[in-house]
């Protein structure tokens, strides 16, 4: 991580939190160089309130102290997406090379990347790899990267991975995945490529 002074003797973590993906408004306050605020840095300390933006910037100011400190541990590793279906996918990882035995837990990142939705990131908590993420929705498109954690804050980011889940493509399964009565073990077994001439055990008919 580089690192730079600048002229009032501040450290300047900006391309630290850059990397963390803090928005640019707010860059300023990692830069450590900051004369004037105003309503536009509101949301810099709105975003303190809350774990589940994963780039609020005080916060992340901090980790990139304790990252230049070496008491955080290196992203984790080899971070992909094993198998993807409709509404679920599952994210495999490997623990990162520098003082993985203090890691506490991990979280997994993810966000829709259509240019109309939130940019802000979603949070699993996962205490090992693999992880399963079952809330997605069919035929969208998805960030996500993995951070570990230990008692100290949280790593910088694994590598980013861009994935797709598939469309729904007949009205059966559209009809089955729609239904929101209870665990619907039909559409598991849709889900799963079971053969259609097995589908009446599935429930039980």
């Amino acid at each position: 991580m580089s690192m730079e002074t600048t002229e009032e003797g501040f450290t300047d973590h900006s391309n630290c939190c850059e990397q963390r993906g803090v928005s640019p408004v707010c860059l300023s306050l990692c830069k450590g160089n900051v004369k004037r605020i105003d309503f536009r840095h509101f949301v810099c300390l709105d975003h303190m309130s809350t774990i589940v933006n994963s780039c609020f910037p005080l916060k992340t100011y901090t980790n990139c102290i304790l990252s230049h400190h070496k008491v955080l541990t290196s992203e984790p590793q080899e971070f992909r997406v094993s198998h993807v279906h409709h509404n679920w996918a599952i994210f495999k990882w490997k623990p990162p090379k520098k003082l993985a035995h203090t890691i506490t837990k991990y979280y997994i990142h993810w966000r829709e990347t259509a240019s109309d939705s939130q940019n802000i990131y979603q949070i699993d908590i996962s205490s090992r790899s693999p992880h399963l993420i079952d809330n997605l929705k069919p035929g969208y498109r998805y960030e996500a990267f993995v951070s570990a954690v230990n008692q100290y804050g949280v790593s910088e980011g694994s590598v980013r991975v861009i994935f797709s889940t598939p469309r729904l493509s007949t009205p059966d399964e559209r009809e089955l995945e729609e239904t929101q009565f209870g665990y619907n073990e039909t559409a598991c077994c849709v889900r799963a490529a079971l053969s259609r001439k097995c589908l009446p055990l599935c429930s039980y008919k």
